[in-house]
C-alpha cells in the first residue's frame, strides 16, 4: 500500500500535527507494551519470593540506557539536518545526509559492543547490583548489548523513514518485531531453565528483525530524497560530522540523565531486589506517557525543520504552542489515569512480591503526579534543537540533572530522615526528580525564549 508522506509546509496544521503523531505514539506504545510482556512473562516464570529474576532485568535499566539509548539519541542529528534539506527541497545534500546516517548507525553499533561488553560487570558493581540479581543481570545485558547495531540501524533508519513524511512504517515494523519477542518469550522461557537469558534472546532476535524490515523499506523506496541505493550510496564525511555535531549534545543529555540515573539506581538497590523490581515495573507504566510526549516532541522537530527549509514562519510558531499544549494535556490526564490504578497495574509484574507493588507505587505517586513538568521540558528541548541550538539543552542538563541530582545524593538525601520502613524512606530517593525537574524546565523556558525571539527576528541559525 502507497502510503502519503506529510508535508508541514501546508495544510491544516493541527491535522497534520496528530496525523503524523498517531503512529508515533502507536509504535511507542507498541515497544512499552512489548517491554512490559518481557517483565509480565518473566514476572509469571520468576516464582522467587524477592523477584531476584525481575530484579536483575530491573537494576540494567539506567545501564542499557547509558550504553544503548545515549547512542541512539545522535540521530537527532539526522531529524534536524533531514527536515531542512527535505523542507527546502534539497535532494542531493538528502541523499548524502541518508547514507552518512546509516553508516554512522553502523560504526556506533559496532563500537557499543566493545564498550558495553568490557564495562559491564563495572557498571553493575558500582550501581549495587543486588547479589541475588547479579548474574541474571550481567547476562542480561551481555545479549543485549550484543544487540547494539540493530538497534541503532533501526532508529536511524527510522528517523529517516519518518522526516520523508512516513511515521507508519516504522510503526508496522515495530509491531512486527515485537510480535516476534513476544512469542519468543514465552517458547524460551518454556523451554530454558535461564528466564533471564530467555527474555534476553527474544529482544535481540526482535531488534535484528525491526532492524531489518527497517533497511529493506530503505531499499525499496524507488524515489523520493530519502531513498537508499546500495551501488551508489551518498556519504560525505562531514555530514556524518553534523550529524554528530548537531546529534551528540542531545546523546550527552540523554547520558548526563543516565549517568545521574546510576546513583539513584545504587540508592534503589540499596533497599534489595523488591526495590529493583518495583522500581522497574514502575518505569514501564511511565513509559506510557513519556511516549506519548516523545511522539509529539518528535513531530513538533520535524513540524519546525520542515517550516525553517520553506521559510513558514507563522507555521513554526504554531507548530511550538499546539505541540505543547497537547502535551500537557496529555502529561496531565494520563499520568493521573495511571496513578489511580498504580497498584493493580503493578501486580502484572510483580504478582508474588506485595513490597514491590508498595515500592513502585511510590514511584509513580512522586513522578506522575508532576510529570507535566517532564512534558514541557521535552517538548521546548525539541523546538530548541530543530531551531539549530543544540548545546544549551546539554547544558541545561549539566547543571540541573548531574550537579544537582550529585549534590542531592551526596549530601541531602544521606542527611535526610530514615524510619527503617523502605516505602516510606525510598520517597527520599524519588524527591530528587522533582526538584530535578523543576529546575530543569525554567532555565530551558529560559533558553527558548532566546532560540525562539532569534527565530522570529529572522536570525535563523545556519545547520
Amino acid at each position: 500500500m502507497k502510503i502519503k508522506n506529510t508535508d508541514f509546509t501546508s495544510g491544516k496544521l493541527f491535522s497534520l500535527i496528530i496525523t503524523y503523531t498517531i503512529p508515533l505514539v502507536l509504535s511507542g506504545l507498541i515497544q512499552v507494551l512489548f517491554n512490559s510482556a518481557d517483565m509480565a512473562v518473566l514476572g509469571a516464570f520468576d516464582k522467587s519470593p524477592d523477584s531476584s529474576a525481575v530484579g536483575a532485568i530491573g537494576a540494567t535499566g539506567a545501564i542499557t540506557a547509558l550504553l544503548i539509548n545515549s547512542m541512539i539519541n545522535i540521530s537527532v542529528g539526522t531529524n534536524v539536518l533531514l527536515a531542512r534539506t527535505v523542507g527546502a527541497k534539497d535532494d542531493e545534500r538528502s541523499q548524502r545526509i541518508v547514507g552518512s546516517s546509516l553508516l554512522l548507525a553502523v560504526a556506533l553499533g559496532v563500537i557499543m559492543i566493545g564498550v558495553g561488553t568490557f564495562s559491564a560487570p563495572w557498571f553493575l558493581r558500582i550501581t549495587n547490583c543486588p547479589a541475588n540479581s547479579y548474574s541474571g543481570a550481567l547476562t542480561y545485558l551481555y545479549i543485549y548489548i550484543a544487540a547494539s547495531p540493530a538497534i541503532l540501524i533501526y532508529n536511524f533508519g527510522s528517523a529517516i523513514i519518518r522526516v520523508s513524511g512516513d511515521s507508519r512504517s516504522p510503526f508496522i515494523y515495530i509491531l512486527i518485531s515485537g510480535a516476534v519477542n513476544v512469542v519468543f518469550n514465552l517458547v524460551l522461557c518454556i523451554i530454558m531453565t535461564n528466564k533471564v537469558a530467555a527474555v534476553a534472546i527474544a529482544t535481540l532476535t526482535s531488534n535484528v528483525i525491526g532492524a531489518a524490515l527497517t533497511v529493506l523499506h530503505l531499499l525499496r523506496m524507488k524515489e523520493g530524497p530519502c531513498r537508499v541505493d546500495l551501488k551508489n550510496l551518498s556519504f560525505s564525511v562531514r555530514e556524518i560530522r553534523n550529524i554528530i555535531l548537531i546529534g551528540l549534545p542531545n546523546a550527552f543529555n540523554g547520558a548526563l540523565y543516565s549517568i545521574s540515573n546510576l546513583q539513584i539506581q545504587s540508592a534503589i538497590n540499596s533497599f534489595g531486589s523488591s526495590a529493583a523490581a518495583g522500581n522497574n515495573a514502575s518505569v514501564q507504566l511511565e513509559g506510557f506517557v513519556s511516549t506519548m510526549v516523545n511522539s509529539v516532541a518528535t513531530t513538533l522537530m520535524v513540524a519546525i525543520g520542515q517550516n525553517i527549509g520553506a521559510e513558514r514562519q507563522e507555521r513554526v510558531k504554531k507548530s511550538v504552542f499546539l505541540c505543547l499544549a497537547i502535551n500537557l494535556a496529555v502529561s496531565i490526564v494520563l499520568g493521573y489515569s495511571i496513578l489511580a490504578v498504580g497498584r493493580p497495574l503493578l501486580s502484572v509484574f510483580v504478582p508474588n512480591d506485595p513490597l514491590a507493588v508498595e515500592l513502585g507505587r511510590v514511584r509513580l505517586l512522586c513522578l506522575m503526579s508532576v510529570y507535566f513538568i517532564m512534558a514541557t521540558d521535552v517538548t521546548l528541548s525539541s523546538a530548541i534543537r530543530a531551531f539549530g541550538y543544540s548545546w544549551p539543552p546539554m547544558l541545561n542538563s549539566v547543571v540541573t540533572v548531574i550537579l544537582f541530582r550529585t549534590v542531592w545524593m551526596n549530601f541531602i538525601y544521606p542527611n535526610m530522615t530514615f524510619v527503617g520502613n523502605p516505602i516510606k524512606d525510598i520517597f527520599n530517593v524519588y524527591e530528587c526528580y522533582i526538584f530535578s525537574w523543576i529546575l530543569g524546565m525554567l532555565v530551558q523556558i529560559a533558553i527558548f525564549i532566546f532560540a525562539y525571539r532569534r527565530y522570529m527576528l529572522g536570525k535563523v541559525k545556519k545547520i
